[in-house]
């Protein structure tokens, strides 16, 4: 019988488990699937996709605005570029600026 006992041990069944991480911006947890978050390599922060596509959404409706005041008026009109949700840095758009960003976020000890 004290075999059962130890073996039946509960005490690990009652730890609270890990808090989750959650978003910077919304503070919602986050899911342990990385497919389910954004990295942004301008300030090294991780956020939810939910965030990502409300910015994303954000600046496409902007954009969309813009280009129909830029006919109605006959005026050029600037577009807004995606930015980080986080930082409003404007996103790489190439692999050699992503290194150059997570060089310089080495050299300052950033955590990548």
């Amino acid at each position: 019988t004290l075999r059962i006992k130890s073996e039946l041990d509960t005490s690990d069944l009652f730890v609270p488990p890990p808090p989750k991480e959650e978003c910077p911006i919304c503070f919602l947890p986050m899911i342990g699937n990385l497919h389910d978050a954004r990295y942004t390599d301008c300030c090294s922060t991780l956020f939810c996709n939910g965030c990502d596509l409300e910015n994303r959404r954000v600046v496409d409706a902007t954009n969309v605005k813009r280009k129909e005041k830029e006919k109605r008026t006959r005026t050029k009109v600037i577009m807004m570029e995606q930015t980080c949700a986080f930082c409003r840095e404007p996103l790489t758009t190439s692999i050699e600026e992503m290194m150059l960003r997570a060089e310089k976020r080495m050299e300052v000890n950033d955590p990548l």
